[in-house]
C-alpha cells in the first residue's frame, strides 16, 4: 500500500508543478487583472505543497530499501537484505531512477529556498524566476513518471535483491551524487533567474547582486561533488590517481568551469553595471552543460563506472528536452538582449582594469570547457558518423587545458591590484618587482630541493606560491584602508567576502601544489613480491608482511598487510591493509588502497591477484602533497560559503 503512495504522491506533483509552471505567467501577463494577485500569492503555498509530496515519495522510496522491500524493481535491482544501512540508504540515487527523483527533490527544495530567501527580490522577477523553475520540475517530473517510475513492481517479488554495485558501496560515494545534484540543481534556479531577468526586462545591478549568491551556492556544492569522488577514486579505483578524464568526471567538471566564470561575471555586473548580455549567455549555457552531463550519465552513450543507465530511449527524451530548455532559451535571449547590450562597452572600462582582467578569465574559462567538452563528444560523434572508435586521453586534456590555465593562475596574482575602470601601471610594476625578486630565492630554494631534473615540478611549484602569496594582498590593503581603528580590530572585521575569496584563491595555489607533487614526484614500484620481502621506496623500506582474509556483511577481502620501517628496519607505521573484496551476491570484486597519510605526502599500497608462483602482484607508491588536493578543496569550499553569509546578500536596497 505504501508504494501506491509514492506514486499517487508523484502524480500529484506532477500537477502542482503544471499550476506553478502555468498560473503565474497568466498572471504576470495580466497583471492588472482583480484574479493576478491572488494566483501570485498563490504561488508560495503550491510550492510547499509541492515540496511536501515529492520529499513523501522519496522518503517512501527511501522506505522501501532499508526494509528490502523486492516487490520494488528498483529495490530489487540495486539492494540487498545483507547490505549494510548506509548502503541500503545510498542504493535510493546509487541508479537512474531513485537519482532523477532525488534530482527533482533539489529542483523544488531549491524553489522553497527561493519563498524563504527571496523575499527581497523584486516580487514580480520572483514569481517569473518560480514559475520557470516549476516549468524544469513539471519536465523532468514527466520524464521520470512515464520513462523511469521508480515505483515500478515486481510481481510475484523475489526473495533477494542484486545489491548495490560494489564501487558504490563507499562512504565517498553515498555523499558525492547528492553533493553534485545539488550543484547541478542550484545552476537550474540561477538558470530561471537568468531567464526571467529577459522575460521581464529586469537585470540591473540589483538583479545581479541576487543572482550572485544562488550561483555561489551551485559552485560551492559543485566543488564539494567533485571533491569527494576525486578522493573515492584516489583511495578506492585502485589506479592511484585522483583525476582520469573520464568522460563522465568531465560532465560535472565542464559545468563548474563555466559556473566559476558566471560568479565572476556576475561580479562586474553587479559593481559595474555592464557585462550583462554575458551573465545572461554563461547562466544558460551553465544549465545546458548541466543537462549535457545529465544525457551523459543517463543515455548509455559512456561507458563508465559512473554511469546510471544504459537506455539509448531515456537518453533521447533527455535530448529532446535539452533542445527545448536551451534553444528556448537561447531564443528568448537573441530577442531580447539586444535591449540592454551596450553598444560601445569598451568605453566603459580600459584595457587595463580590473573588468579586462576578469572578461580575459572568464572567456579561457569557457574555453577550457569548450576544450574538455569537445574531448568528451568528438569520440562519440566520429563512432557515429563514420564507425570509428577512439578514445581522447589525458595527454590531450593535461596539456590543452594545462595551457590555458596558466595565464588564470598568473592573473590571481595581478587582479587585486588593479582597480575599476582603469589600472595604475605604477603600482603593478612596483608589485611585480617585489614578486621577482621574491621568485629568484624561490627559484634557487627549489632549485637546490628537486635539481634539474624536476624542471615543471619547480616551474609548477612557483606559479603555486604566486597564486597562494597573493591572496593576502587584498586583506590587507583593505586593513591598510581602514584609518580609525586598531589593526587587529580592523583583521576582526574585515568583510567575509574578502575573506572568501581569499580562502578560495588560496585554495586553488594548494590545489595546483598538490597536483604538481602526485603527479610529477611519485615514486612507485609495480611488481610480484613474495610474503616477507622488502622493498625500498625512496628513504623508507615497505614489507609486504603477510596475507590474510577479512569477512565483511557482504563480501570477503583478500587482505595484504604491510609495515612500514626506516633503513635499520625499526616500524615507523602501525601495520595498513589493502583489500580485494569479493562480493558474495553481485559476484564482483574491487580494490581498496592502504594509505597511509602524512601532510606532505602519501604512501598508497595495493594488492593485486597471486600469480602461479605463489606471489603477489603488488603496487606500492610514495605520492608527496596528495593530501594538499583536498585541503585545497575544503579551503574553497569554506571560503564560498564564508562569501554566502557576507551580509550584503540581506540587503535589499540597490548596491
Amino acid at each position: 500500500m505504501i508504494t501506491e503512495l509514492g506514486h499517487f504522491f508523484l502524480h500529484f506533483a506532477l500537477i502542482l508543478s503544471l499550476l506553478l509552471a502555468v498560473l503565474p505567467h497568466i498572471a504576470l501577463y495580466n497583471t492588472a487583472s482583480s484574479y493576478a494577485h491572488y494566483i501570485l500569492a498563490s504561488t508560495s503555498f503550491i510550492i510547499i505543497l509541492l515540496f511536501s509530496a515529492i520529499i513523501t515519495a522519496f522518503f517512501i522510496l527511501t522506505w522501501g530499501f532499508i526494509h528490502s522491500d523486492f516487490s520494488l524493481m528498483l529495490v530489487q535491482q540495486h539492494s540487498a537484505s545483507l547490505s549494510p544501512l548506509l548502503y541500503k540508504i545510498t542504493g535510493v540515487w546509487g541508479n537512474h531512477e531513485g537519482s532523477l527523483l532525488l534530482w527533482v527533490v533539489v529542483l523544488s527544495f531549491f524553489a522553497l529556498l527561493m519563498v524563504i530567501f527571496g523575499k527581497n527580490l523584486d516580487y514580480y522577477l520572483k514569481n517569473r524566476t518560480l514559475a520557470i523553475q516549476g516549468l524544469i520540475i513539471f519536465a523532468f517530473l514527466v520524464f521520470m513518471i512515464f520513462t523511469s517510475n521508480p515505483f515500478n513492481r515486481l510481481d510475484p517479488a523475489p526473495y533477494e535483491g542484486a545489491d548495490l554495485n560494489p564501487l558504490l558501496q563507499d562512504p565517498g560515494l553515498a555523499f558525492h551524487p547528492p553533493m553534485l545534484y545539488i550543484g547541478y540543481v542550484g545552476i537550474s534556479i540561477v538558470f530561471s533567474m537568468a531567464i526571467a531577468g529577459l522575460i521581464n526586462n529586469k537585470t540591473d545591478r540589483l538583479w545581479a547582486r541576487w543572482l550572485r549568491p544562488w550561483t555561489l551556492l551551485a559552485w560551492i556544492f559543485l566543488t564539494a561533488g567533485i571533491a569527494l569522488g576525486s578522493w573515492w577514486a584516489y583511495y578506492e579505483l585502485g589506479w592511484g590517481g585522483f583525476w582520469f578524464w573520464d568522460p563522465v568526471e568531465n560532465a560535472s567538471f565542464i559545468p563548474w568551469l563555466i559556473t566559476t566564470a558566471l560568479l565572476h561575471s556576475t561580479i562586474v555586473s553587479e559593481k559595474r553595471d555592464i557585462f550583462k548580455a554575458w551573465t545572461i549567455l554563461l547562466a544558460i549555457l551553465a544549465f545546458a552543460m548541466s543537462l549535457t552531463g545529465t544525457f551523459l550519465v543517463r543515455s548509455g552513450i559512456l561507458t563508465s563506472v559512473h554511469a546510471f543507465a544504459n537506455d539509448p530511449e531515456r537518453g533521447f527524451y533527455i535530448l529532446i528536452l535539452l533542445a527545448i530548455c536551451i534553444l528556448g532559451a537561447l531564443s528568448i535571449y537573441a530577442i531580447k538582449a539586444p535591449t540592454f547590450i551596450h553598444h560601445q562597452p569598451t568605453s566603459l572600462f580600459k584595457p587595463l582594469s580590473r573588468e579586462s582582467f576578469l572578461l580575459g578569465n572568464n572567456i579561457i574559462l569557457s574555453i577550457s570547457a569548450l576544450t574538455i567538452l569537445l574531448g568528451t563528444l568528438y569520440p562519440i560523434f566520429l563512432d557515429i558518423i563514420i564507425g570509428q572508435q577512439i578514445s581522447v586521453g589525458a595527454p590531450y586534456y593535461n596539456i590543452s587545458f594545462g595551457i590555458l590555465m596558466i595565464p588564470i593562475l598568473l592573473s590571481i596574482g595581478f587582479g587585486p591590484l588593479i582597480a575599476w575602470k582603469k589600472g595604475n601601471l605604477s603600482l603593478i610594476k612596483k608589485y611585480f618587482l617585489t614578486m621577482i625578486i621574491l621568485w629568484a630565492g624561490l627559484l634557487l630554494f627549489l632549485y637546490l630541493i628537486f635539481y634539474p631534473k624536476h624542471i615543471g615540478a619547480i616551474i609548477g611549484f612557483m606559479i603555486a606560491c604566486w597564486v597562494m602569496a597573493s591572496t593576502v594582498i587584498t586583506p590587507v590593503r583593505y586593513i591598510k584602508q581602514q584609518k580609525k581603528n586598531t589593526m587587529w580590530h580592523n583583521i576582526r572585521m574585515l568583510p567575509r567576502h574578502i575573506i572568501g575569496v581569499s580562502l578560495a584563491h588560496f585554495g586553488v595555489g594548494v590545489i595546483l601544489a598538490g597536483i604538481i607533487g602526485t603527479s610529477m614526484l611519485t615514486t612507485t614500484i609495480h611488481q610480484y613480491s613474495t610474503i616477507g620481502a622488502r622493498h625500498q621506496l625512496d628513504d623508507v623500506y615497505i614489507r609486504f608482511q603477510d596475507v590474510t582474509n577479512i569477512t565483511g556483511d557482504n563480501y570477503q577481502s583478500l587482505a595484504g598487510v604491510f609495515i612500514i620501517e626506516d633503513q635499520a628496519g625499526n616500524i615507523i607505521s602501525n601495520p595498513i591493509i589493502a583489500e580485494r573484496r569479493h562480493f558474495f551476491i553481485s559476484n564482483q570484486q574491487t580494490t581498496e588502497a592502504a594509505i597511509h597519510t602524512h601532510f606532505l605526502y602519501d604512501y598508497h599500497f595495493i594488492i593485486g591477484e597471486q600469480a602461479d608462483n605463489g606471489q603477489y602482484l603488488i603496487r606500492l607508491q610514495k605520492k608527496p602533497l596528495v593530501l594538499w588536493l583536498w585541503i585545497g578543496a575544503i579551503l574553497m569550499i569554506i571560503g564560498g560559503v564564508f562569501s554566502l553569509t557576507d551580509r550584503r546578500w540581506r540587503l535589499s536596497s540597490s548596491p
